[in-house]
């Protein structure tokens, strides 16, 4: 009876590997969808910004023959170049990119524990989908 005993012990020992990866799993899956809509809304901003900015800098290059003197050229335009398209509206962009890519690199190390979890195919999966994460990153 040893032998059987032992070949149930270590099949119960497999079985509880197999249900902690599982649940790891699913934690895991859970942790990624919270990230894909965080990045998804936080893209969106992302987006909308770009919007204002461009409308920002349309306004900036547009010619007012109404305005007397200089004061747009200078003094009205040059602080919508500086402070708001260079400034404030960029440096809020790059900071948005910033957290994209950070949320990026956690969806992917999260995906690649899943994978990590199917031998060495899974590896190989964890493996280019670092390589993309990579990629998306330099595009974001």
């Amino acid at each position: 009876m040893g032998l059987i005993d032992d070949l149930k012990n270590r099949i119960w020992q497999y079985q509880n590997t197999i249900d902690d990866d599982r649940q790891r799993i699913d934690e895991y899956n859970q942790k990624i969808t919270e990230i894909e809509r965080i990045y998804n809304d936080m893209k969106s901003e992302k987006d909308n910004l770009i919007n204002e900015k461009s409308a920002v800098q349309a306004v900036a290059n547009e010619s007012y023959n109404n305005w007397n003197g200089n004061l747009y050229a200078n003094e009205y335009e040059p602080m919508l170049v500086d402070d708001v398209l260079n400034g404030s509206l960029q440096l809020t962009i790059r900071a948005i990119d910033e957290n994209l890519d950070a949320l990026n690199d956690a969806k992917t190390r999260f995906e690649n524990k899943i994978s990590r979890t199917e031998g060495i195919i899974g590896t190989l999966e964890a493996g280019i989908n670092s390589l993309w994460n990579e990629v998306e990153n330099l595009m974001n």
